[in-house]
């Protein structure tokens, strides 16, 4: 699962990004308790997670949304926040 920003993401931009990542499922009624009113979790199989985090909009809404969590005083390096995995990511 990973949280993005709905805001990167419209519904013609979600239907390619899920045509183009095998598995993947958005479900923005599943909330994190952040407070965050624009998250909207992606649940993504493993073997597609390369796929979806390299589309443009999801890496920024990724930011986004970790930024917004830093904004209200929590870390994306924590536990169950992955900005630091992606960049690991699409550096490999």
């Amino acid at each position: 699962m990973v949280f993005t920003h709905s805001e990167y993401l419209d519904k013609q931009s979600k239907a390619e990004i899920m045509r183009q990542t095998p598995g993947l499922e958005f479900h923005s009624e599943y909330r994190f308790p952040t407070g965050i009113d624009g998250q909207i979790a992606a649940f993504v199989p493993l073997d597609s997670y390369f796929i979806f985090v390299k589309d443009e909009r999801i890496f920024e809404g990724i930011r986004a949304h970790n930024y917004e969590l830093t904004l209200k005083g929590r870390s994306p390096f924590k536990k169950g926040h992955n900005y630091d995995f992606v960049r690991f990511l699409l550096e490999y």
